[in-house]
């Protein structure tokens, strides 16, 4: 098993019950309430972050970080960043920070 797909794995531990592990596009995800809020595209967990958050300008700021385009043609995803495994102590953060607010599910 790859080292990416480990830390996915391990992501679950620290996600609230109401996360599920799902498959979308392919790829892992994770989703809650059927809403995709993370995606592991090769050794890089994509997560949806809202580009006005406090969040995501700092996601952008880690070593290989990147707006996420898992189709490497350049039209990356609004809203996203692809934080790689090296980055991966930063993953359950920032998913965490990417769930919806209760009121919003």
């Amino acid at each position: 098993m790859s080292q990416a797909l480990d830390e996915f794995d391990a992501l679950f531990d620290a996600l609230p019950p109401e996360v599920a592990r799902g498959r979308m596009m392919g790829r892992p995800s994770v989703t809650i309430g059927g809403r995709m809020v993370a995606c592991l595209n090769g050794d890089v967990l994509g997560i949806r972050l809202m580009s006005g958050s406090a969040e995501f300008p700092d996601a952008l700021q880690l070593a290989g970080a990147a707006l996420f385009d898992p189709s490497g043609k350049g039209r990356p995803f609004k809203d996203w960043v692809g934080v790689p495994v090296g980055e991966s102590e930063h993953w359950a953060p920032l998913v965490l920070a990417a769930l919806p607010r209760a009121e919003d599910r």
